[in-house]
């Protein structure tokens, strides 16, 4: 659990069971590319991670009803959902 803020909540993290199956895949793939594109992937997925602990409401929703954290330079995203713990 991470404290965000004096004013907020705690904010607790739990990843769905295909998320580290996925994010494999992915760094996979950019492997077969650039070891340093794969490092690159890597690290922007969680510097989105580390932006909404930071901030849980900075993204918009997506057409799920959950939040969408698109990652900058790669074409992936992750979706999470705010609960308070």
């Amino acid at each position: 659990m991470t404290n965000l803020s004096p004013e907020s909540d705690v904010v607790e993290i739990r990843y769905h069971r295909l998320v580290q199956s996925d994010l494999n895949g992915a760094i996979a793939y950019y492997e077969n590319v650039s070891e340093s594109l794969a490092d690159d992937f890597h690290d922007e997925f969680w510097s989105g991670i580390a932006k909404v602990l930071e901030n849980p409401k900075i993204c918009h929703f997506d057409s799920s009803g959950l939040r969408r954290c698109n990652l900058e330079r790669f074409p992936y995203h992750f979706l999470y959902d705010i609960r308070l713990a």
